[in-house]
């Protein structure tokens, strides 16, 4: 990532950036991190989850503007009592009535 994006993306307030193409909890590590407030998935839902899952906080969020292409294990997010949120383009035109 240039450094344009990085101050970019920084200017809405992310203090952290990771690269999805490398181990997601490795790099959080390197933050001197073990977990995280919010997640924002941008890639690949289904083969991210499971580090997803494994770095949430309890009582927290993850969002995704990302499909999955199999069923997620929703359970594992039980005990953090954490919450998933997807952003979808067209709900509105999908789902509201126009009078």
């Amino acid at each position: 990532m240039t450094d344009e994006k990085i101050h970019w993306v920084k200017k809405f307030g992310v203090n952290y950036i990771i690269n999805h193409r490398q181990l997601l909890q490795d790099q959080i590590l390197e933050f001197g991190l073990t977990d995280v407030d919010d997640i924002f998935c941008l890639n690949n839902t289904d083969q991210h989850w499971q580090a997803i899952c494994d770095l949430i906080k309890s009582k927290r969020k993850i969002f995704s503007t990302v499909e999955n292409e199999h069923p997620l294990e929703m359970g594992i997010l039980k005990s953090k009592s954490a919450t998933i949120v997807w952003e979808f383009m067209f709900t509105k035109a999908m789902y509201v009535k126009l009078y």
